[in-house]
């Protein structure tokens, strides 16, 4: 019955482009959770359409999303203590007085928020994943103590420093993507970093990258400080976003032979004389690109997809 829920919510998805066939389903799966509420183990952007007199009958609740949402309250989150995952971006109904109920939390994204505090985010210490995304409430004094998290979103944040990421040691993916107040001390800490963003980022160095040889994916979009000096240690790449980068060069790409995937949208500074050397590739984005020709691309035999027209460049904000 499990299995004929998620069917449901799949076949939503699925048809969700498509508004006659969308109202159908919504109409056969309403029905099918309000007989069955208990089955039901996840919402995914709930609708204005929901309440919370419907809402709380599902008490099995693992998986949330209230992205946006402005209908659903405290009254009925706080009964969710099943809950793993919570989707509160954008989100200005639900307070500190739930979250503090939902201490099984393993995955929380407070992008854009500003109704939850430090008071209720130190309760949450089984988190592994945090999104402070603009986030500007949400302070080292809560940080500080969740320290199971393994994957931190700190993109365009400038409240949390270098006081409180010096206690996240499980840290295995960080965002620090237009950030500021985070610099090269608490890396020494942080040796089991497996990602790395740091686009448009000038605080952090070659002196605390360079120590991340665990590193299997950096993204160094438009960086101006991370050089070659460093990037040429981290062999165990296999993912590399040099788009808009003009600061890393020829000399360490060249001996990234395990990468997969490489960006190289808006670069001119990559030539074909490290990617020919790049035979394991088998993604690789050449937007914009006036510097990569047909002489490195024949040798890469193992591309299953390659971008080369021009597009307008949209940068993901994730972990």
């Amino acid at each position: 019955m499990i299995l004929a829920a998620e069917l449901i919510i799949a076949i939503l998805k699925y048809f969700e482009k498509d508004p006659i066939s969308l109202s159908i389903w919504r109409s056969v799966s309403h029905k099918w959770f309000v007989l069955c509420p208990h089955l039901v183990t996840s919402f995914h952007k709930i609708n204005y359409l929901y309440t919370d007199s419907f809402i709380q009958k599902f008490i099995n609740l693992t998986e949330l999303d209230l992205y946006y949402n402005s209908t659903i309250t405290d009254s009925s989150v706080q009964w969710f203590t099943n809950l793993t995952q919570l989707n509160l971006h954008f989100n200005s109904t639900i307070t500190d007085s739930s979250i503090q109920c939902l201490t099984n939390l393993t995955e929380l994204d407070l992008w854009c928020n500003s109704t939850i505090t430090d008071s209720s985010v130190q309760l949450l210490t089984n988190l592994t994943q945090l999104n402070l995304c603009i986030n500007n409430t949400i302070t080292d004094s809560s940080v500080q103590l969740l320290t199971n998290l393994t994957q931190l979103n700190l993109h365009y944040n400038n409240t949390i420093t270098d006081a409180s990421i010096q206690y996240l040691t499980n840290l295995t993916a960080l965002n620090l993507s237009f950030n500021s107040t985070i610099t090269d001390s608490p890396f020494q800490w942080l040796t089991n970093l497996t990602k790395l963003h740091l686009c448009n980022n000038d605080t952090i160095t070659d002196s605390s990258v360079q120590w991340l040889t665990s590193l299997t994916e950096l993204h160094l979009r438009s960086n101006s400080t991370i050089t070659d000096s460093s990037v040429q240690l981290l062999t165990n790449l296999t993912k590399l976003y040099l788009d808009d980068n003009s600061t890393i060069t020829d000399s360490s790409v060249q001996s990234l032979t395990n990468l997969t995937k490489l960006n190289l949208w808006d670069n001119d500074t990559i030539t074909d004389s490290s990617v020919q050397c790049l035979t394991n590739l088998t993604k690789i984005n050449l937007s914009i690109n006036p510097t990569i020709t047909d002489l490195s691309i024949q040798w890469l035999t193992n591309l299953t997809h390659s971008r080369t027209h021009s597009l307008t460049h949209s940068h993901n904000i994730t972990y």
